[in-house]
């Protein structure tokens, strides 16, 4: 899957995993070396990042539009999703900026 900001027509990602199921979402990027693209969809989007070795790119999306983008979330912290957030993406850092993704940024997600 290939996550793509269509206001600036930059690629975000070009693979993303998918937090699916109980476990993984609730592992996320827990215990990880290194940080990844991952997508979660529905259910509770609030993120922490206790246990985490890096700081981490947050990307809320409701009706494909991004609600909300955090940038360099360190360990040890957390962020509540806004209210009706269908979809998180969790970034490597620095990927928002380098991407110059803002709010109301129409965010499409290819492949899924």
């Amino acid at each position: 899957m290939k996550v793509v900001d269509e206001d600036t027509g930059r690629v975000l990602a070009e693979e993303v995993e998918r937090a699916e199921g109980f476990w993984k979402r609730l592992k996320g990027q827990m215990l990880r070396k290194e940080p990844t693209t991952l997508l979660f969809r529905g259910g509770s989007l609030h993120v922490h990042t206790c246990l985490m070795r890096f700081p981490l790119d947050l990307l809320f999306l409701k009706d494909g539009r991004a609600v909300k983008v955090v940038r360099r979330m360190k360990p040890w912290r957390f962020c509540l999703a806004p209210r009706g957030s269908e979809v998180l993406l969790e970034f490597p850092p620095d990927t928002l900026r380098r991407g110059g993704v803002r709010v109301g940024h129409r965010i499409r997600l290819e492949g899924t």
